[in-house]
Protein backbone atom coordinates (compact mmCIF):
# COMPACT_ATOMS: atom_id res chain seq x y z
CA UNK A 1 0.00 0.00 0.00
CA UNK A 2 0.94 3.63 0.20
CA UNK A 3 2.44 3.20 3.38
CA UNK A 4 5.26 1.10 2.58
CA UNK A 5 5.90 3.26 -0.78
CA UNK A 6 4.00 0.78 -2.95
CA UNK A 7 1.09 1.65 -5.55
CA UNK A 8 -2.71 1.49 -3.28
CA UNK A 9 -4.32 -0.49 -6.13
CA UNK A 10 -1.85 -3.09 -6.24
CA UNK A 11 -1.68 -6.24 -4.64
CA UNK A 12 1.48 -6.72 -2.64
CA UNK A 13 2.91 -9.53 -5.13
CA UNK A 14 2.04 -7.08 -8.12
CA UNK A 15 3.65 -4.26 -6.17
CA UNK A 16 6.92 -6.44 -5.65
CA UNK A 17 6.69 -6.81 -9.76
CA UNK A 18 6.55 -3.56 -10.60
CA UNK A 19 9.19 -2.20 -8.19
CA UNK A 20 11.73 -4.34 -9.87
CA UNK A 21 10.48 -3.50 -13.08
CA UNK A 22 10.89 0.57 -11.82
CA UNK A 23 14.73 -1.03 -10.84
CA UNK A 24 15.32 -2.23 -14.53
CA UNK A 25 13.51 1.13 -16.38
CA UNK A 26 15.67 3.37 -13.38
CA UNK A 27 12.29 4.78 -13.15
CA UNK A 28 10.94 5.26 -9.78
CA UNK A 29 7.07 3.21 -9.34
CA UNK A 30 5.10 6.94 -9.02
CA UNK A 31 6.89 7.75 -12.40
CA UNK A 32 5.71 4.46 -13.95
CA UNK A 33 1.85 4.97 -12.64
CA UNK A 34 1.84 8.78 -13.78
CA UNK A 35 3.46 7.73 -17.15
CA UNK A 36 0.66 4.73 -17.90
CA UNK A 37 -1.92 7.15 -16.79
CA UNK A 38 -1.10 9.81 -19.37
CA UNK A 39 -0.52 7.36 -22.13
CA UNK A 40 -3.75 5.86 -21.33
CA UNK A 41 -5.88 8.48 -19.70
CA UNK A 42 -9.38 6.41 -20.51
CA UNK A 43 -7.95 3.18 -18.97
CA UNK A 44 -8.19 5.06 -15.49
CA UNK A 45 -11.72 5.30 -15.66
CA UNK A 46 -12.08 1.53 -15.09
CA UNK A 47 -11.24 0.67 -11.95
CA UNK A 48 -12.25 -2.62 -12.49
CA UNK A 49 -9.40 -3.17 -14.87
CA UNK A 50 -6.87 -0.30 -13.80
CA UNK A 51 -4.35 -2.76 -11.51
CA UNK A 52 -3.73 -5.35 -14.21
CA UNK A 53 -3.58 -2.59 -16.93
CA UNK A 54 -1.06 -0.54 -14.90
CA UNK A 55 0.66 -3.72 -14.36
CA UNK A 56 0.81 -5.21 -17.89
CA UNK A 57 2.23 -1.57 -18.85
CA UNK A 58 5.03 -2.30 -16.23
CA UNK A 59 5.94 -5.81 -17.20
CA UNK A 60 6.34 -4.95 -20.96
CA UNK A 61 8.56 -2.03 -20.49
CA UNK A 62 10.62 -3.70 -18.32
CA UNK A 63 10.95 -6.72 -20.73
CA UNK A 64 11.46 -4.54 -23.70
CA UNK A 65 14.56 -3.21 -22.17
CA UNK A 66 15.68 -6.69 -20.70
CA UNK A 67 15.78 -8.38 -24.17
CA UNK A 68 18.00 -5.82 -25.53
CA UNK A 69 21.18 -7.40 -23.14
CA UNK A 70 22.45 -10.46 -24.73
CA UNK A 71 21.96 -14.08 -22.96
CA UNK A 72 19.27 -12.48 -20.64
CA UNK A 73 17.74 -16.15 -20.47
CA UNK A 74 21.06 -17.27 -18.65
CA UNK A 75 19.91 -14.58 -15.64
CA UNK A 76 18.11 -16.87 -12.96
CA UNK A 77 16.41 -14.01 -11.19
CA UNK A 78 14.83 -12.71 -14.38
CA UNK A 79 13.32 -16.16 -15.52
CA UNK A 80 11.90 -16.11 -11.48
CA UNK A 81 10.45 -12.54 -12.30
CA UNK A 82 9.08 -13.40 -15.34
CA UNK A 83 7.05 -15.92 -13.50
CA UNK A 84 6.14 -13.68 -10.65
CA UNK A 85 4.39 -11.38 -13.76
CA UNK A 86 2.08 -14.19 -14.48
CA UNK A 87 1.43 -14.51 -10.81
CA UNK A 88 0.59 -11.13 -10.43
CA UNK A 89 -1.53 -11.04 -13.55
CA UNK A 90 -3.53 -13.46 -11.98
CA UNK A 91 -3.77 -11.20 -8.48
CA UNK A 92 -3.26 -7.54 -9.60
CA UNK A 93 -5.50 -5.53 -7.19
CA UNK A 94 -5.69 -4.82 -3.51
CA UNK A 95 -8.71 -6.14 -2.88
CA UNK A 96 -8.07 -9.44 -4.56
CA UNK A 97 -4.53 -9.71 -2.26
CA UNK A 98 -6.35 -9.11 0.67
CA UNK A 99 -9.20 -11.91 0.04
CA UNK A 100 -6.55 -14.43 -1.23
CA UNK A 101 -4.11 -13.89 1.78
CA UNK A 102 -7.70 -14.21 4.60
CA UNK A 103 -8.37 -16.51 2.89
CA UNK A 104 -5.19 -19.12 2.86
CA UNK A 105 -4.45 -21.04 6.33
CA UNK A 106 -1.03 -20.36 6.70
CA UNK A 107 0.38 -16.81 7.82
CA UNK A 108 1.80 -14.66 4.32
CA UNK A 109 5.00 -13.31 4.34
CA UNK A 110 5.49 -10.07 2.89
CA UNK A 111 7.98 -9.78 0.30
CA UNK A 112 10.03 -6.24 0.40
CA UNK A 113 12.40 -5.03 -2.04
CA UNK A 114 15.31 -3.32 0.35
CA UNK A 115 18.25 -4.93 -1.19
CA UNK A 116 19.78 -1.64 -3.19
CA UNK A 117 22.15 -4.40 -4.65
CA UNK A 118 19.99 -5.89 -6.60
CA UNK A 119 17.14 -5.02 -9.15
CA UNK A 120 15.23 -8.38 -8.89
CA UNK A 121 15.36 -9.57 -5.37
CA UNK A 122 15.82 -8.13 -1.77
CA UNK A 123 17.45 -11.12 -0.37
CA UNK A 124 18.12 -15.13 -0.53
CA UNK A 125 14.88 -14.82 2.12
CA UNK A 126 12.31 -12.99 -0.11
CA UNK A 127 13.91 -15.00 -2.86
CA UNK A 128 13.00 -18.20 -0.73
CA UNK A 129 9.73 -16.60 -0.42
CA UNK A 130 8.33 -16.40 -4.16
CA UNK A 131 10.25 -19.25 -5.08
CA UNK A 132 7.72 -21.62 -4.26
CA UNK A 133 6.40 -24.89 -6.72
CA UNK A 134 3.08 -25.20 -5.72
CA UNK A 135 2.16 -21.82 -7.17
CA UNK A 136 1.17 -22.02 -10.74
CA UNK A 137 -0.04 -19.91 -13.38
CA UNK A 138 -2.86 -20.30 -15.64
CA UNK A 139 -3.05 -19.80 -20.08
CA UNK A 140 -4.20 -16.49 -19.64
CA UNK A 141 -1.62 -14.77 -17.58
CA UNK A 142 1.16 -16.89 -19.79
CA UNK A 143 -0.41 -15.41 -23.19
CA UNK A 144 -0.59 -11.71 -21.68
CA UNK A 145 3.11 -11.65 -20.27
CA UNK A 146 5.21 -14.60 -22.16
CA UNK A 147 4.99 -13.20 -25.42
CA UNK A 148 6.18 -9.73 -24.65
CA UNK A 149 9.77 -12.20 -25.16
CA UNK A 150 9.48 -12.96 -28.78
CA UNK A 151 12.07 -15.86 -28.51
CA UNK A 152 9.83 -17.52 -25.69
CA UNK A 153 6.78 -17.43 -26.66
CA UNK A 154 4.70 -15.93 -29.83
CA UNK A 155 1.24 -14.47 -30.73
CA UNK A 156 0.21 -17.57 -33.26
CA UNK A 157 1.71 -20.66 -31.51
CA UNK A 158 1.21 -19.76 -27.64
CA UNK A 159 -1.55 -21.31 -26.71
CA UNK A 160 -0.07 -24.67 -28.17
CA UNK A 161 3.23 -23.68 -26.03
CA UNK A 162 1.35 -23.79 -23.19
CA UNK A 163 -0.68 -26.91 -23.59
CA UNK A 164 2.60 -28.67 -24.22
CA UNK A 165 4.55 -27.18 -20.66
CA UNK A 166 1.33 -27.85 -18.67
CA UNK A 167 0.29 -31.07 -19.96
CA UNK A 168 1.23 -33.11 -16.72
CA UNK A 169 -0.46 -30.53 -14.63
CA UNK A 170 -4.54 -29.61 -15.59
CA UNK A 171 -3.38 -26.90 -17.61
CA UNK A 172 -1.48 -24.85 -14.90
CA UNK A 173 1.70 -24.41 -15.44
CA UNK A 174 4.51 -24.53 -12.32
CA UNK A 175 7.58 -22.28 -11.77
CA UNK A 176 9.93 -25.20 -12.67
CA UNK A 177 8.75 -26.35 -16.08
CA UNK A 178 8.45 -23.01 -16.93
CA UNK A 179 12.13 -22.36 -15.55
CA UNK A 180 13.44 -25.60 -17.41
CA UNK A 181 12.15 -24.75 -20.69
CA UNK A 182 13.86 -21.10 -20.47
CA UNK A 183 17.25 -23.17 -19.71
CA UNK A 184 16.78 -24.94 -22.61
CA UNK A 185 16.12 -22.34 -24.77
CA UNK A 186 19.20 -20.71 -23.28
CA UNK A 187 21.35 -23.97 -24.19
CA UNK A 188 19.64 -24.23 -27.67
CA UNK A 189 20.65 -20.15 -28.73
CA UNK A 190 24.12 -20.86 -27.33
CA UNK A 191 24.71 -23.71 -29.16
CA UNK A 192 23.42 -21.85 -32.25
CA UNK A 193 25.79 -18.62 -31.62
CA UNK A 194 28.87 -21.00 -31.49
CA UNK A 195 27.83 -22.63 -34.50
CA UNK A 196 27.31 -19.70 -36.51
CA UNK A 197 30.48 -18.40 -35.24
CA UNK A 198 32.32 -21.57 -36.06
CA UNK A 199 34.48 -21.92 -39.62
CA UNK A 200 31.98 -24.85 -40.64
CA UNK A 201 29.30 -21.96 -40.59
CA UNK A 202 31.32 -19.47 -42.23
CA UNK A 203 32.29 -22.84 -45.70
CA UNK A 204 28.11 -22.27 -46.54
CA UNK A 205 26.87 -19.50 -48.38
CA UNK A 206 23.60 -18.87 -46.27
CA UNK A 207 21.30 -16.45 -47.00
CA UNK A 208 20.54 -13.03 -45.12
CA UNK A 209 18.91 -13.75 -42.25
CA UNK A 210 19.34 -17.54 -42.59
CA UNK A 211 20.55 -19.38 -39.10
CA UNK A 212 21.93 -22.90 -38.78
CA UNK A 213 19.24 -24.15 -36.46
CA UNK A 214 20.79 -27.96 -35.81
CA UNK A 215 23.75 -29.98 -36.93
CA UNK A 216 24.99 -33.67 -36.62
CA UNK A 217 27.33 -35.53 -37.86
CA UNK A 218 30.12 -32.64 -37.29
CA UNK A 219 32.95 -34.90 -35.15
CA UNK A 220 34.88 -36.82 -37.81
CA UNK A 221 34.58 -40.19 -35.54
CA UNK A 222 30.59 -40.03 -36.05
CA UNK A 223 29.49 -39.09 -38.99
CA UNK A 224 26.25 -38.76 -40.52
CA UNK A 225 25.30 -41.41 -43.46
CA UNK A 226 23.48 -40.64 -45.81
CA UNK A 227 22.22 -43.97 -47.62
CA UNK A 228 21.48 -44.09 -51.52
CA UNK A 229 20.46 -47.37 -52.81
CA UNK A 230 23.28 -49.47 -51.25
CA UNK A 231 25.64 -46.72 -50.89
CA UNK A 232 26.15 -44.69 -47.73
CA UNK A 233 27.96 -41.63 -47.95
CA UNK A 234 29.60 -40.14 -44.27
CA UNK A 235 29.06 -36.60 -44.00
CA UNK A 236 27.75 -33.50 -41.77
CA UNK A 237 24.27 -32.85 -41.93
CA UNK A 238 23.03 -29.36 -41.06
CA UNK A 239 18.78 -28.21 -40.75
CA UNK A 240 19.02 -24.13 -40.91
CA UNK A 241 15.92 -22.04 -41.13
CA UNK A 242 16.17 -21.87 -44.60
CA UNK A 243 17.12 -25.31 -45.85
CA UNK A 244 18.86 -28.82 -44.98
CA UNK A 245 22.32 -29.72 -46.17
CA UNK A 246 24.50 -32.52 -46.34
CA UNK A 247 27.97 -31.67 -46.97
CA UNK A 248 29.44 -35.23 -47.76
CA UNK A 249 33.12 -36.27 -47.44
CA UNK A 250 34.45 -38.33 -50.37
CA UNK A 251 37.94 -39.76 -51.22
CA UNK A 252 38.91 -37.73 -54.16
CA UNK A 253 36.18 -35.30 -54.59
CA UNK A 254 36.78 -33.12 -51.31
CA UNK A 255 33.82 -31.74 -49.48
CA UNK A 256 30.74 -31.28 -51.49
CA UNK A 257 28.23 -30.09 -50.25
CA UNK A 258 23.96 -30.39 -51.46
CA UNK A 259 21.14 -28.00 -50.44
CA UNK A 260 17.68 -28.77 -50.00
CA UNK A 261 15.31 -25.62 -50.34
CA UNK A 262 13.23 -26.40 -47.44
CA UNK A 263 11.50 -22.71 -48.49
CA UNK A 264 10.40 -22.87 -51.82
CA UNK A 265 8.62 -26.03 -52.21
CA UNK A 266 5.70 -27.18 -49.85
CA UNK A 267 5.35 -30.31 -50.98
CA UNK A 268 8.78 -31.53 -49.24
CA UNK A 269 8.37 -34.03 -46.61
CA UNK A 270 11.36 -34.52 -43.68
CA UNK A 271 10.33 -36.92 -40.82
CA UNK A 272 12.09 -39.71 -38.58
CA UNK A 273 12.28 -43.27 -39.90
CA UNK A 274 14.49 -46.48 -40.67
CA UNK A 275 17.30 -47.23 -42.06
CA UNK A 276 20.21 -49.17 -42.41
CA UNK A 277 22.86 -50.91 -44.93
CA UNK A 278 21.52 -51.89 -47.90
CA UNK A 279 18.22 -50.27 -47.13
CA UNK A 280 17.69 -53.02 -44.31
CA UNK A 281 15.35 -50.76 -42.17
CA UNK A 282 17.43 -51.53 -38.72
CA UNK A 283 17.87 -48.27 -37.17
CA UNK A 284 15.34 -45.64 -35.87
CA UNK A 285 18.18 -42.36 -35.84
CA UNK A 286 17.17 -41.68 -39.21
CA UNK A 287 15.96 -38.50 -41.18
CA UNK A 288 14.03 -38.86 -44.53
CA UNK A 289 13.97 -36.47 -47.07
CA UNK A 290 11.40 -36.93 -49.78
CA UNK A 291 10.17 -34.48 -52.38
CA UNK A 292 8.36 -34.79 -56.14
CA UNK A 293 11.53 -35.70 -57.40
CA UNK A 294 13.94 -37.61 -54.74
CA UNK A 295 14.32 -39.65 -51.50
CA UNK A 296 17.00 -39.33 -49.39
CA UNK A 297 17.79 -40.95 -45.57
CA UNK A 298 20.27 -39.99 -43.33
CA UNK A 299 21.44 -41.78 -40.51
CA UNK A 300 22.30 -39.79 -37.66
CA UNK A 301 25.30 -40.25 -36.10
Amino acid sequence: GAADGGIPQLSSVANSVVSRCSRILAVATENLQQSYEADFPDNCKEPNTYARELLEYCCHKALHEVTTRPDYLSDMNLRRLMFDMMLAWENPGAEEGLLKNNSTSCNPVEIEDEDEGSIFYANSTSLAVQVNDMKTVGLSAFTRIAPSCPIIADLVTVHNLFDALTCSSGGRLHYFVYDKYLKSLDRVFRSIKGVMQSSLASSFNLDAGECIVAIDGDKPIHPVLQHIGISAWPGTLILTTHALYFQSIRVGYGDKIVKYDLATDSNQVIKRDFTGPLGVRLFDKAVMYKSSTLTNLFRLS
